[in-house]
């Protein structure tokens, strides 16, 4: 799931990917298929939930995405299949989310 969060409340994940003009977007490989998506394409990716961006990955993966929000934090988070948090980072402003295997 990727958040993006104000004071640990979610909000559209889109805000992190874009300020005043410039925008970030997702790189993403899993499912043998390598994307890049942009910030008004998140819905390609998953299902956005009150609790942030929820998102399917194989076991073969690699995701990065910059946060370009001067305020919000961007935060990663994922779980294995039984649901037990396997992963977890946030980064603020111009941080990188890196994670692959």
């Amino acid at each position: 799931m990727l958040t993006c969060e104000f004071s640990g409340n979610a909000t559209t994940t889109a805000a992190c990917l874009v300020n005043d003009g410039s925008m970030s977007y997702v790189e993403i490989t899993t499912f043998g298929k390598p994307d890049i998506i942009q910030p008004y394409e998140l819905h390609r990716l998953g299902q956005e939930t009150r609790y942030g961006l929820e998102f399917a990955l194989s076991e073969r993966f690699s995701f990065k995405v910059v946060n370009a929000s001067d305020y919000l934090t961007l935060r990663l988070k994922i779980k294995d299949r039984s649901g037990n948090l396997v992963y977890e980072d946030a980064v603020g402003r111009l941080g990188v989310l890196y994670v692959g295997n």
